[in-house]
């Protein structure tokens, strides 16, 4: 773990250069800038917070390059503690199933997306063997 001195200069050293855009695309992104930032957050909460008996830290995080991966299509799912309460550990038995069965539907829209695509591509490749390419 970094000391908030180290911190800051790390801080310094990652925004040392800005990056442009071009076209209108995003900026470009080198894994070691990724490998960077993710250290400049995990360092920060770990300033911020001490960890479990486990060794976790009370939050979690993810650094994506859209430059090379989607957006995360993950969205978070609440513990389903018990309640103090019947109805409180109904609904939080049901906040905890709706976020999962959300996430399930964001990952079969996205097979069936690559799905079709994929039949696309076979498609293509047998009408240009039928063809004779």
């Amino acid at each position: 773990m970094a000391t908030k001195a180290e911190l800051f200069d790390m801080i310094n050293v990652f925004l040392a250069d800005h990056k442009s855009t071009k076209r209108g695309g995003w900026a470009p992104v080198t894994k070691s800038e990724v490998t960077a930032l993710y250290e400049i957050f995990n360092d920060l909460i770990e300033l911020k917070y001490d960890k479990d008996c486990d060794g976790d830290l009370p939050l979690e995080f993810a650094v994506t390059d859209r430059n090379l991966y989607e957006g995360n299509h993950y969205a978070c799912v609440p513990y389903s503690h018990a309640g103090e309460t019947e109805a409180e550990e109904k609904a939080s038995c049901a906040k905890a199933f709706e976020m999962a069965l959300y996430n399930l539907e964001i990952a079969t829209s996205k097979v069936n997306q690559l799905s079709r695509t994929m039949q696309h591509y076979a498609k293509d490749a047998k009408n240009a063997k039928k063809d004779g390419g």
